[in-house]
């Protein structure tokens, strides 16, 4: 990954690149889920990404990853973002299986309800035992 430029926490002080991602961080600590922030993810074509974070599911014993746009404003960043949902998708990540996103613009900031109700959706999602 690539240097910070600016530093922000979680509550249990793991290290995100934004105040968004930290929130995030927060949250799943406060929840009580097992992750990992800004890890390596190897792709179907042998690229790697980043993942902005890889979360266990005890119960069904899988990981799904989640991810924060955060200026879906800026037209070139919202491009980016929608290949790189695209190459998750390429590579068997799909939407509300494995794969969880927020965003924010400069007129809808992230919100900690916003970080609940996908959380919510990975809870109802390791509680199923068919998948």
């Amino acid at each position: 990954p690539t240097p910070y430029k600016e530093v922000h926490y979680t509550a249990d002080g793991v290290m995100c690149r934004s105040k968004s991602e930290a929130l995030w961080g927060t949250r799943l600590e406060q929840r009580g889920f097992t992750y990992w922030y800004d890890t390596a993810l190897q792709l179907y074509d042998g690229s790697v990404i980043y993942t902005d974070f890889k979360i266990y599911l005890p119960h069904c014993r899988r990981l799904v990853m989640a991810e924060h746009f955060g200026m879906m404003d800026n037209p070139v960043y919202a491009e980016n973002s929608m290949k790189r949902l695209e190459k998750y998708s390429k590579s068997g990540y799909y939407l509300g299986l494995n794969l969880f996103y927020t965003y924010e613009t400069r007129e809808k900031p992230l919100t900690m309800k916003d970080i609940d109700r996908k959380l919510d959706e990975i809870e109802a999602l390791d509680r199923r035992l068919d998948w």
